[in-house]
């Protein structure tokens, strides 16, 4: 009877003790399961790290790469636009003018005149030329006006108008201003009506091209004054 409650009691231990041992194999796996889910899930997002680094870098990279393009093109395009700018100040001719005066009072024919030449140069080579010419009655001359209407009809012939050349007669008070304007890039002088430079007040003087110092000099000789 004893040794039957004897037994009894071993297996009822025996059986607590698997049931214990099963308890604790399911929470040490549970455990594990979690240290492992634990584990995979850092190393996950530490796997991720470096990937979105050097994605960074990448974009970065590819960010300053294209800056530093843009701004060479940028640096290029304003250097070439200095050189041609530069290159189109050195390669344009110099253009000039000066103007030479010359005045005459009481002549014989009763008017006193005055001449303004306009003579613009290219690189000092002579290119266009506008003469104006005054003619008023001498005062107290009486054949100053009857010099003035002569002088009228004597222009007539000579007020003309071509490529490159044109005299032009208008009244001015009690006397008359002529104009003779000469663009010697756009005037053809073979067929340059040989009468027009039968008179002073409508005469080519120079050619095309003549030197600045030279036609200077030409005129203070015929006593001009040139500025």
């Amino acid at each position: 009877m004893n040794q039957g409650n004897q037994n009894m009691q071993n297996n009822q231990q025996n059986q607590e003790m698997q049931q214990l041992s099963q308890e604790e194999l399911q929470k040490t796996q549970v455990l594990n399961l979690q240290d492992f889910e634990e584990t995979a899930r850092y190393e996950k997002m530490t796997s991720k790290k470096p990937a979105i680094i050097v994605a960074l870098i990448g974009v970065l990279s590819i960010f300053f790469g294209t800056a530093f393009g843009v701004v060479q093109t940028l640096n290029s395009s304003s250097t070439k636009k200095d050189t041609s700018t530069i290159e189109k100040r050195e390669t344009t001719p110099q253009s000039d003018t000066i103007t030479c005066t010359l005045n005459q009072a009481g002549l014989a024919d009763g008017t006193d005149q005055a001449y303004s030449i306009v003579y613009t140069f290219s690189s000092n080579k002579l290119t266009k030329f506008t003469r104006t010419t005054t003619i008023m009655p001498t005062a107290g001359n009486v054949n100053g006006p009857t010099a003035i209407e002569n002088y009228k009809q004597a222009f007539i012939p000579y007020l003309i108008s071509l490529n490159g050349y044109q005299v032009t007669l208008v009244p001015s008070g009690e006397g008359i201003v002529a104009t003779t304007s000469v663009d010697y890039s756009k005037l053809d002088l073979s067929t340059f009506p040989e009468a027009q430079q039968a008179t002073p007040y409508t005469k080519i003087d120079y050619a095309a091209g003549t030197d600045k110092t030279s036609l200077q000099s030409d005129m203070f000789s015929h006593g001009y004054t040139c500025q």
